[in-house]
C-alpha cells in the first residue's frame, strides 16, 4: 500500500497517511501530497490513483418514527471514533521540500508604490526564485528569494524617506 505525505494547513509536511486516511485528516483535491516516485509535490486531485472525482451525495435514509420502546434504550453507539495515531516518517524517507516565498508580490508593489528602480531589481530577483528551484538550484534559489526580500525592504525604505524629504521640504517652502 501506498504512503503520502501531505501539506498541511500550516504548510508543514506530514505524513505518511494512506489514502483511506484522506477523509479524517481533511485532505482534499486541492492538498499537495507527495510519495516515494514522484519527483513534486502534486494536488491530489491531479493523481489517478488517487480517485478524487466528485461523488454524487448519497441518499438520506428513510427515518421511520420511534417506537416507545426504542426511545427507552439508550444506544451506547455515542463514543467519538477512535482516530489511530499517524506514525512519523522514518529516516531514510525523503520529503521534498517546499519553494521558498519569492515575494513577487512585494516587489510589484514596491515597483509600483515606492521606488521604481529598486523594485525592478526586486521585480527581476523574484521573478527568477521559482524557475532555479524548478531546475534543483535549491540554494541559488533561497539566494535569490532572499536578494528579492532584500531589494524590497530597501524600495520601501527609500520610498518612505523620499516622501518624508518631500514633505519636509513643502513645509520648509511654505514659510518663504
Amino acid at each position: 500500500m501506498k504512503t503520502y505525505y501531505y501539506v498541511d494547513a500550516d504548510r508543514q509536511a506530514a505524513g505518511p497517511v494512506s489514502p483511506e486516511d484522506f477523509a479524517a485528516l481533511g485532505i482534499t483535491a486541492t492538498t499537495y501530497v507527495w510519495r516515494k516516485g514522484l519527483p513534486v509535490w502534486t494536488r491530489a486531485g491531479e493523481l489517478e490513483e488517487l480517485d478524487f472525482r466528485p461523488e454524487e451525495p448519497p441518499e438520506p435514509p428513510a427515518v421511520e418514527a420511534p417506537r416507545p420502546e426504542d426511545e427507552a434504550e439508550p444506544s451506547g453507539n455515542n463514543a467519538e471514533p477512535q482516530v489511530e495515531p499517524v506514525e512519523q516518517p522514518e529516516a531514510t524517507d525523503h520529503i521534498p521540500e517546499l519553494p521558498p516565498d519569492n515575494y513577487l508580490v512585494w516587489a510589484v508593489l514596491a515597483t509600483v508604490v515606492c521606488c521604481l528602480p529598486l523594485g525592478l531589481v526586486a521585480l527581476l530577483k523574484a521573478s527568477h526564485v521559482n524557475d532555479y528551484w524548478l531546475m534543483g538550484q535549491r540554494d541559488l534559489a533561497r539566494r535569490t528569494a532572499t536578494e528579492a526580500r532584500n531589494y524590497c525592504i530597501l524600495a520601501f525604505g527609500v520610498g518612505v524617506a523620499l516622501q518624508l524629504l518631500y514633505v519636509l521640504f513643502a513645509v520648509a517652502a511654505s514659510f518663504f
